[in-house]
């Protein structure tokens, strides 16, 4: 068996042991992984994995996932990306950059970023603002904010590509490609998926039940309530 059918395996088994235990699985439902599809969890805990993040990551929030496009993304907040690149050599980085257009308005965003042993004239990113506003509070109330993060991890990723591809920021999430660009992930993700199906149908159909029930009790108490009123009447 190769290193990484080990490490899948592993992984598997990590998972499975998860989504037996019912409260474990519910808390993580109903906090980590909050708006998220059900279904979707052992999925974005194997790709976690392939990047290199464990259930406690996903829990402290070294790592996101996010609702998005009927499917998921998962991202990063860019303090994690910095202290990853701090401890792997990064030694600075140059101000934010900005550009107007001709109106005043923000167009763009340019950081450099410098590594032990990395390039003399570092890792240099440019992002403009019409390619990643998301249009919501934030990115109205501080602009300059959300693109410098977007820049800086471009830049991060250039300077540190073993050890932040395929990490993004929140910043980023709505314009990245959410499909994982390696195929052998993609792959091992469809086979974990068929392993936890079964598990995770009958994991549903379970809480669907307790539902059902939750409500025919609420809808008992009413009535024997409604009946007990109108005795006394």
């Amino acid at each position: 068996m190769s290193e990484t059918e080990v490490q899948l395996t592993e992984i598997r088994g990590e998972i499975q042991s998860l989504l037996k235990n019912k409260q474990a699985f519910n808390d993580l439902a109903t906090t980590t992984f909050k708006g998220i599809t059900v279904n979707l969890i052992p999925q974005i805990l194997l790709q976690g994995h392939m990047m290199g993040f464990t259930v406690k990551d996903f829990m402290v929030k070294n790592i996101y996932a996010l609702p998005f496009a009927g499917s998921f993304a998962l991202s990063v907040g860019i303090d994690y990306s910095r202290k990853k690149a701090q401890r792997s050599g990064q030694t600075g980085k140059s101000k934010p950059i900005f550009t107007e257009t001709e109106d005043g308005k923000l167009e763009s965003c340019e950081i450099t970023v410098y590594k032990k042993d990395g390039h003399p004239d570092g890792y240099t990113a440019l992002v403009y603002f019409d390619e990643y506003n998301q249009g919501n509070t934030m990115w109205k109330k501080k602009p300059r904010t959300m693109l410098a993060k977007v820049a800086e991890m471009h830049a991060l990723r250039m300077a540190f590509p073993d050890e932040l591809s395929q990490v993004y920021v929140e910043e980023e999430v709505s314009v990245m490609d959410i499909e994982p660009n390696d195929s052998n992930i993609q792959s091992r993700m469809d086979d974990a998926k068929k392993d936890t199906n079964l598990t995770m149908g009958s994991h549903v159909k379970n809480q669907e039940k307790q539902t059902e029930q939750k409500s025919e009790d609420v809808d008992a108490v009413a009535e024997s309530n409604e009946k007990k009123g109108g005795s006394k009447e």
